[in-house]
């Protein structure tokens, strides 16, 4: 939280001082009306025109400064808005990728759309608003102390009180924030739903199921908005309370005093003005504190991510220096965090440098699970030998390259898909896709400014699964991983795609598969069959 707050110095530093500043230049003003009045009853125009003068300058004087303090404000606030979603990204990106799987993506997207939005508004904007009203209710109750110390003490009173109040509703607020909180990634999470799943929805004719509980959802979040909203403003309310019965008494108390003859006729607009000076503070901080009180939950919601304690930015130890020739994986075992359910068990494989290898099984044999955490997708503890020396299993990870069925592509053009945002050359992406026949499914002028759609959506299967294979080539890895990946295809292209990766030479590739088809028996160098989490020869 400091971090986020501090790390716009030079912004925080003006405010802290422009709001202050705007306090001193508000009181001013509201002196500055005195004048104006006493050449009025005297009847001394040229001293009204002095005074009228007078009021206008120290009035623009005001404005400039409040304007100022505004812009600095907003400035501050959208940079500690920049801050924080920078150190959301960087912890989620950066943070241990066993911990991501905790969580569901609307979840994720719910922190940057939901929460993050919310603390601007609870937590930003009602700190600025503490700290101006602040300043706002000490000057002009010093002032107002200055002129008439039973009016001041009078206000003093009705403020500390005032000010108490967020502390009797603090557990409702905590307990509403986390309502809303719940619901709002409830209802993000159902619309995520719908728009992923919208093509089985509509084919299975469900389509009023699915409204029905969007309108329930829909209708938990209204409700839990509702009184999260109206709770703060209950008790901003109780605090209006209290100031319009603090102002009958301000007023009755200046009345008086005018009868008594301790303060001047002509000081009672000056002094109407300072008493909004401390009136309205009374009537707004309560509610800021509330905000304020009420953001804790969505720090602690936060503070998770943005600071994860375990950071992958780090390259892992490599293989050593020379060539290798084989790799060797050892007692590997791995078990399901959420299922508790044992997928592989004491698994052991050898790979030769440059051949090719499949490897065939049962739905829910390991394949796959083997797969991601050769890549490094899945944590999980084995020996690693490498030309018969113990290596790092870590190391493995900076050698292996890993397509499945599902290739994810960016919203962008091919050539950022393929170089994924690296220093490549633009000749040298067009080679790999040459090599990988792209130019022949796709007719463009200039082929690797292609903009892709949302996932490919603009491509068909077979030119999303090579523009994934062409992202995953160009950084020249020694072992190629292809995990069911022509699943989806129909069996032309994925029998072209077959031909064209048990052509690459030098590179070990492992084909996961379900089936073998006479291609893969003649061109693969060994089969291999998953069965009860083991590798065993086919």
């Amino acid at each position: 939280m400091m971090k986020v707050i501090s790390n716009h110095k030079a912004l925080l530093t003006a405010y802290l001082i422009l709001a202050p500043l705007n306090a001193i230049t508000s009181i001013s003003f509201s002196l500055s009306l005195t004048p104006l009045i006493g050449a009025a009853t005297q009847l001394d125009g040229s001293l009204f025109v002095q005074a009228v003068l007078a009021c206008l300058c120290i009035a623009g004087l005001d404005l400039a400064v409040a304007l100022l303090c505004k812009y600095v404000q907003l400035r501050w606030i959208q940079s500690c808005m920049d801050t924080l979603r920078q150190t959301l990204a960087d912890g989620i990106l950066r943070g241990d990728a066993g911990r991501f799987r905790t969580h569901d993506v609307s979840g994720y997207i719910s922190l940057f759309s939901n929460d993050a939005s919310r603390l601007k508004e609870t937590y930003f904007e009602s700190l600025c608003g503490i700290y101006e009203n602040s300043w706002s209710f000490v000057f002009s109750m010093v002032t107002l102390l200055f002129f008439n110390a039973w009016i001041g003490l009078f206000l003093l009173v009705i403020g500390f009180l005032s000010l108490g109040l967020p502390t009797l509703f603090t557990k409702k607020l905590n307990q509403a924030q986390s309502v809303q909180m719940h619901w709002a990634q409830r209802h993000l999470s159902l619309i995520h739903d719908i728009f992923c799943g919208y093509w089985i929805i509509r084919n299975h004719g469900v389509e009023r199921c699915f409204s029905q509980k969007y309108h329930g959802v829909s209708q938990s979040l209204s409700k839990a908005d509702l009184y999260g909203e109206f709770l703060p403003y209950k008790v901003s309310w109780l605090s209006s309370g209290i100031t319009t019965i603090s102002f009958v008494g301000v007023i009755a108390l200046s009345v008086y005093s005018v009868i008594q003859g301790r303060i001047s006729a002509d000081f009672v607009l000056s002094l109407s003005q300072l008493i909004g000076g401390v009136l309205v503070p009374m009537e707004l901080i309560p509610n800021y504190f509330s905000k304020v009180k009420g953001s804790r939950q969505i720090w602690g919601k936060l503070k998770g991510v943005a600071h994860p304690g375990k950071s992958q930015d780090h390259p892992a130890p490599d293989f050593p220096s020379r060539p290798w020739n084989t790799i060797s994986i050892s007692s590997l075992s791995f078990t399901h965090e959420d299922s508790g359910t044992q997928v592989l068990s004491d698994l052991s494989l050898r790979l030769e440098r440059g051949k090719k290898y499949v490897i065939i099984g049962r739905s829910g044999s390991g394949k796959s699970t083997l797969a991601k955490i050769m890549a490094g997708l899945y944590p999980a503890q084995f020996s690693l030998s490498v030309d018969g020396s113990a290596a790092p299993p870590a190391s493995l990870y900076r050698h292996v390259s890993y397509v499945d069925q599902a290739a994810f592509l960016f919203h962008d053009t091919i050539y950022q898909n393929v170089s994924f945002f690296r220093n490549i050359s633009r000749e040298k992406v067009k080679d790999i896709l040459e090599r990988l026949e792209l130019f022949r499914s796709i007719a463009a002028d200039d082929i690797l400014d292609t903009e892709v759609g949302e996932n490919g959506s603009r491509l068909s299967g077979g030119e999303k699964q090579r523009v994934a294979l062409a992202r995953e080539l160009i950084v020249e890895k020694d072992i190629l991983i292809l995990d069911e990946y022509t699943s989806n295809l129909d069996p032309k292209t994925a029998r072209e795609l077959d031909e064209l990766i048990l052509g690459l030479e030098g590179m070990t590739c492992l084909v996961i598969t379900h089936q073998v088809d006479s291609l893969l028996l003649k061109r693969c160098d060994a089969v291999f069959s998953m069965e009860e989490g083991r590798i065993v020869p086919v």
